[in-house]
């Protein structure tokens, strides 16, 4: 599929059936944007029916010219025909965290927030605070359940604490956040309970939790013992589906399954991919690694002979399919008895420079310059695999 340099139109896909353009246009009209008129010279609509987001992701990062900041680093997806009332999603293709992203906001403010951070008036930060704290669309809260045997609400706030906050602070540079109360969540809702118990009474429990707090009932996030080494459960009552994730991935997923951008099996995906990205985090900047690359989303484009049905329509490709290979970290031990990870493959031995620890002393000017080490062998790509299963089983 051809990159589209010169199209610098903001994009709104609409994967449902029965909304025409024009409809979709006076929905997205705004203070920035007073008339339909207005709306069509700012943004083109694509009708794309059934498809899903990270489909649309794939299509929009494929296909359009995307610069540091711009149009097309930002768009909508209309994913219901009541749109005045369920909202639209507002993406971002890279968040400052560093993977796609979406929030859910009314069409009228979606559209005039994607024109502001378009000419980066807004930054992604700030729009998703905004959200949380508008709450409009009514997005449904989620609760967080302490659930271990022994525990009490002071330690326990942390650990809700790195549910809620999720990727949001990854790679932000500003000041350290003041984490504020327990009971003062951004998307969560912090539930201690009198007793652990098993999974079943707890999901009956979520039933009354969520009718007297507004909360989602379908949806769960549960702390308990295994917390540390495995990280939250996180739980969808109705069909029953479990998964385990670690923060600050974990939070994050459960909140983009209650908005719509992502369903269960591309939850189980992702935390297969990165449920270890605190920790591959840590060791990337400990070691001066460069970060991860934002999130592949593996779908398969549409062949250039596929006909588009109507006028504004694209046909995106399905999920899977070739050039969807999956990219691993790829971790190399150096000379100074480091490993670092990479994204991208290196030859051995290669030398680079990286930030000085304080292992390594002072330079030669008593400072904590630059200091040169070099990577003298790759480990195997499960490497912290087995080297957690290690310690575990130590």
């Amino acid at each position: 599929m051809s990159t589209q340099d010169d199209d610098n139109s903001t994009k709104v896909y609409c994967t449902v059936d029965d909304l025409t353009e024009d409809a979709i246009c006076k929905f997205l009209v705004n203070d920035a944007a007073g008339t339909v008129e207005e709306v069509k010279e700012q943004f083109s609509i694509i009708l794309v029916p059934g498809q899903r987001p990270l489909q649309i992701f794939k299509h929009q990062r494929d296909t359009y010219k995307v610069p540091n900041y711009g149009e097309q680093s930002y768009f909508l997806i209309v994913d219901s025909a009541n749109v005045t009332k369920d909202g639209v999603l507002l993406c971002s293709l890279e968040a400052e965290h560093g993977f796609a992203d979406a929030v859910r906001n009314l069409p009228d403010m979606a559209c005039m927030t994607a024109m502001s951070l378009s000419i980066a008036n807004s930054n992604w930060t700030e729009v998703r605070e905004g959200t949380w704290h508008e709450q409009e669309p009514p997005v449904r809260r989620l609760a967080v359940y302490d659930n271990r045997k022994k525990g009490d609400r002071d330690s326990f706030h942390p650990l809700a604490d790195a549910v809620d906050v999720g990727v949001h602070y990854v790679n932000d540079e500003g000041e350290p956040r003041s984490v504020g109360s327990i009971d003062d969540l951004f998307r969560y809702v912090a539930i201690s309970l009198d007793e652990s118990c098993d999974t079943d009474k707890l999901v009956k429990q979520n039933q009354r939790h969520a009718e007297e707090k507004s909360l989602d009932s379908n949806l769960l996030a549960v702390v308990d013992d295994k917390f540390a080494a495995e990280g939250a459960l996180l739980v969808q009552a109705e069909p029953r589906k479990e998964l385990r994730c670690k923060p600050p991935v974990a939070g994050e997923l459960l909140y983009w399954h209650e908005i719509g951008f992502m369903d269960w099996d591309e939850m189980e995906d992702f935390a297969s991919k990165h449920s270890d990205f605190e920790k591959r985090l840590v060791e990337q900047r400990t070691s001066g690694a460069q970060t991860a690359d934002p999130e592949n989303l593996d779908t398969k484009e549409a062949g250039p002979d596929e006909p588009c049905e109507d006028k504004g329509q694209q046909a995106l490709g399905g999920e899977g399919g070739q050039g969807s290979e999956e990219r691993r970290f790829r971790y190399y031990r150096t000379r100074s008895g480091m490993v670092i990870a990479s994204i991208e493959p290196h030859e051995i031995p290669t030398t680079f420079s990286r930030p000085r620890q304080e292992s390594d002393g002072l330079d030669e000017n008593g400072e904590m310059g630059a200091v040169e080490d070099t990577m003298l062998e790759e480990l195997p790509w499960d490497y912290y695999l087995k080297k957690d299963a290690a310690e575990e089983g130590g």
